[in-house]
């Protein structure tokens, strides 16, 4: 009687067992397909942007702020950088700084020895080119690697208000200055000063101002020297209305 028991027991975990394979071969069925290997990633979109969320931090952010025209576009920089040494350019990846000349007509907030008639250059990254056929990448890579980007280059002889810090991990580039923060780009335009960003969100922190409205709050907010406070929209989101007419772009940049 105890080995019929025992018996029984141990067909009972046979049958256990047998159902468990099944039900594992149906949940995770073989499949003959061959998975194909990753293929080398040549262009990267930047899809996160360093952000400021008021006037006051971008303003106390920025060691220089200027107001000018763009001479043009100039060479192009590797603005990635060699994680064991910052001063070196990255061996493997080439981020693409454009250089662009910048003539200084007014200075307000001065970081150095910045004056009004003074040529200053100013860096935008425009892409990521992660491994280059070659060193410094070629034309047409670098053409693709913007368009994938989709930003927008500084346009020639426009005027604008930038947000600037100087580019001091480039032993190389003494005097040049990059953009602090999204959005640091200010088009002026028809008396009005718009923001200029890749960042969407920006246009729920900063309306477009009238040029000498906008100055003045920067000028204004120098002097007294108020503590930033980042979530702090400016103007406040449902507060003010911009009174100038909406920007309407027409230059495509890299269609």
């Amino acid at each position: 009687m105890i080995f019929v028991r025992i018996a029984i027991k141990i067909l009972r975990v046979i049958m256990i067992c047998s159902l468990l394979v099944s039900c594992a071969s149906i949940s995770a069925p073989q499949s003959n397909t061959t998975l194909p290997t990753k293929a080398p990633t040549t262009v990267y979109r930047n899809a996160s942007y360093i952000a400021e969320y008021s006037l006051v931090g971008l303003i106390l952010k920025s060691e220089l702020i200027v107001r000018g025209r763009i001479t043009g576009s100039e060479d192009i920089i590797n603005m990635a950088r060699d994680v064991n040494d910052y001063s070196k350019p990255d061996p493997r990846m080439f981020g693409i700084g454009q250089i662009y000349g910048f003539d200084v007509t007014q200075t307000i907030k001065v970081g150095g020895a910045v004056d009004v008639g003074a040529q200053i250059k100013v860096v935008q990254a425009e892409g990521l080119i992660t491994s280059p056929t070659t060193n410094p990448p070629s034309k047409e890579e670098i053409e693709a690697a913007k368009k994938i980007e989709q930003g927008s280059p500084l346009i020639g002889n426009q005027e604008y208000i930038l947000f600037l810090k100087p580019m001091k991990e480039f032993d190389n580039l003494k005097g040049y200055y990059t953009g602090t923060a999204h959005p640091w780009q200010f088009v002026i335009e028809k008396g009005c000063a718009y923001p200029e960003t890749p960042w969407e969100y920006a246009k729920y922190y900063y309306l477009p101002q009238e040029t000498d409205k906008f100055i003045a709050e920067i000028i204004a907010s120098l002097s007294a020297k108020v503590t930033p406070q980042p979530k702090m929209a400016y103007p406040a989101p449902g507060g003010e209305k911009s009174t100038c007419p909406p920007r309407i772009i027409t230059v495509a940049p890299y269609p």
